[in-house]
């Protein structure tokens, strides 16, 4: 008795077109599993804000992050409230906190005050007010209409 596999036996019992069919079919369905499981890997992130002034032109400098009750060294006001959503790969602190920034960067925000950021299994959630530096004595600029 043969030591072959049961799919082998199968393969050698029909003609070689039907086998090159059977070979390419398994050969599909394993690729679309594989693709499957690395897109089940893959996550994205959302950010969202709420403006309290318009943005200005980005600084060319990093955005610092403040946490907590941190304070920040510098006079400042508000510009806007933000909020990043990581999802499945991309649920993590370092997702989070990029997307943070980057918005607070377009935004041409200084800083990121009042940071806080919820770590859960496959969502990772984070909110905070970009800021720009202002100098203690000059008047920050008017906040946006209220819109009904």
């Amino acid at each position: 008795m043969s030591a072959r596999s049961p799919m082998r036996q199968l393969l050698s019992r029909v003609s070689s077109s039907h086998a090159s069919r059977a070979t390419k079919a398994l050969r599909a369905v394993a690729t679309a599993v594989a693709f499957a499981s690395t897109a089940a890997c893959g996550g994205y992130t959302e950010v969202h804000e709420v403006m309290f002034r318009p943005p200005t032109p980005p600084t060319g400098r990093d955005v610092q992050v403040y946490v907590g009750d941190q304070a920040p060294p510098n006079a400042f006001y508000e510009v806007a409230m933000l909020q990043a959503i990581g999802f499945d790969g991309d649920s993590d602190l370092e997702d989070v906190m990029g997307a943070l920034r980057e918005r607070g960067r377009v935004l041409g925000c200084d800083g990121i005050i009042r940071v806080r950021v919820e770590l859960g299994y496959s969502m990772a959630h984070g909110y905070g007010v970009c800021v720009k530096w202002r100098a203690p004595t000059a008047k920050p600029p008017a906040p946006l209409p209220i819109s009904g």
